[in-house]
């Protein structure tokens, strides 16, 4: 129950323009984890993902780190487009690559096929939850994705 409400609290800060754009204030959304079941439609990906989603703000003169995780053990189903620009990371998130089109979709597809954990950074993201659906990613745009190619 204590999950529950620490996520509605801050799906309500993150509703509130103020919140997010305030000087030193900041919100990450980020998930992490093996794709599955992974389909194409025009420029939307559509897949399952096996790990977690989480939710990390940061707020005021000292930057307080607040972090809410959904635990996707069972699978979170995920719409998501590639962010233009769009960068491919190393998996320790400490050097990268600005990436083309189609970028996203290969990072994907070698996830889906070598079962390599992908971490993912969103931007203008819309969730859904629901008493039976669970959690779902509706849609987001993928500005950061880790490569297990890229070196």
């Amino acid at each position: 129950m204590r999950k529950i409400t620490s996520i509605v609290i801050l799906l309500a800060g993150l509703s509130l323009p103020a919140s997010v754009l305030a000087k030193g204030d900041g919100v990450a959304l980020r998930m992490e984890g093996t794709v599955s079941k992974l389909e194409f439609k025009g420029d939307r990906a559509h897949f399952i993902l096996t790990g977690r989603f989480f939710f990390k703000q940061w707020r005021g003169p000292d930057q307080t780190e607040s972090s809410v995780d959904v635990d996707g053990s069972r699978g979170i189903p995920v719409t998501v487009v590639q962010s233009k620009p769009f960068f491919a990371m190393t998996e320790n998130g400490r050097g990268g690559a600005i990436r083309g089109k189609g970028a996203l979709a290969a990072i994907l597809r070698a996830s889906a096929e070598h079962k390599h954990v992908v971490k993912f950074q969103l931007v203008d993201a819309n969730l859904a939850f629901g008493r039976d659906d669970g959690f779902k990613v509706t849609h987001a745009t993928v500005i950061r994705a880790t490569d297990a190619n890229l070196r």
